[in-house]
């Protein structure tokens, strides 16, 4: 019971510190000092962690061409253009277990309940990467070649958490 309560309140504390943007479609959590992004193209993109060549070829380090990876560093909002794919341990501060299908927190407006990737990979299995199911919040890999949808993330400064 004390466990269950314990997580209760850390995970309220932990969104306390997230301020959100319409016109910019960001959410900045200010606490880890991350921007993310929350527009309309979060529920469209599904990429690979690396293409099917790649992957034949045992390249799945190599995130060149159509991936999850390119397009984050492709990625223009806001005006920046320095975004990347999240960690497993970043995508996990934005889950919310007490909520379901999706599993995240509410600052959040786009998000389909669907596995979106992150940029660890599993360090059993080179051809897999971690991924957060944001029907229910599970984790798990999956092999690099499948589809999965995209959520971007960049470092900010203090400077940049006054929403201009």
């Amino acid at each position: 019971m004390k466990l269950v309560l314990l997580f209760i309140v850390s995970s309220i504390c932990v969104f306390a510190h997230m301020i959100r943007d319409d016109n910019k479609s960001i959410v900045i959590d200010i606490d880890r000092n991350l921007m993310w992004q929350d527009d309309e193209a979060v529920l469209e993109n599904e990429k690979p962690y690396v293409t099917k060549e790649n992957y034949k070829l045992k390249g799945y380090h190599n995130t060149s061409g159509d991936t999850a990876s390119t397009y984050c560093t492709n990625l223009v909002l806001d005006n920046y253009t320095n975004w990347r794919l999240p960690t497993l341990k970043e995508l996990l501060t934005i889950v919310d277990y007490t909520r379901y299908e999706p599993s995240i927190n509410s600052i959040f407006k786009n998000t389909y309940p669907a596995n979106y990737w992150t940029s660890t990979s599993n360090i059993h299995s080179p051809y897999y990467a971690w991924f957060v199911y944001f029907y229910s919040g599970y984790t798990n890999y999956y092999g690099k070649d499948n589809l999965s949808f995209v959520r971007c993330v960049r470092d900010i400064k203090k400077e940049d958490w006054s929403l201009k």
